[in-house]
């Protein structure tokens, strides 16, 4: 097998990856914080229904926004990384694929890795996202890609890994 794709960076497509590779955290996150927001200001809407204790209310107030801040950090996190991400992997990327490794080429940098690193994969609607070292990915994006092609490289990866679902 040897595919090869070319993509250019895009910066939507990326924090899209990201937010797939990292979404149970982001799931976690989001309802750890609204369970928060939610509780509190309950809390503080009975207090100020029947109690007088306005400075406290306040507190729990203080509390609501920090659980809604939580909420939705992990994703401004993201939005974040993705901007800063240096001038040397925001320019056209030439995947090949093989069926002994993976080697993504940057005019200016070039990366290999052997299929036995991977440790799984997720398949989403735009990209397979191949897993080394835990939370570590490389993107294959789908554009670009023959009908035959696709079902190719897929074939391939459930041959060697099961596919994690997307949540």
């Amino acid at each position: 097998m040897e595919i090869r794709v070319e993509r250019a960076f895009d910066e939507q497509q990326t924090l899209a990856n990201l937010r797939a590779a990292y979404a149970d955290a982001l799931r976690l996150q989001r309802s750890v914080g609204t369970t928060v927001a939610v509780v509190f200001a309950v809390l503080a809407v009975l207090l100020l229904v029947f109690s007088d204790a306005t400075g406290l209310a306040f507190i729990l107030l203080v509390v609501v926004a920090a659980g809604l801040f939580y909420r939705g950090l992990g994703d401004r996190k993201l939005r974040a990384m993705t901007a800063k991400l240096p001038a040397l992997v925001r320019q056209v990327q030439v995947i090949t694929l093989t069926s002994s490794r993976v080697r993504a080429e940057y005019p200016l940098m070039s990366v290999e890795i052997a299929w036995e690193a991977f440790e799984k994969f997720v398949e989403t609607d735009t990209a397979w996202l191949l897993f080394y070292g835990g939370d570590q990915f490389l993107a294959v994006p789908k554009t670009g890609l023959t009908a035959d092609k696709s079902d190719e490289f897929r074939k391939f990866l459930s041959g060697r890994f099961p596919a994690l679902p997307v949540t």
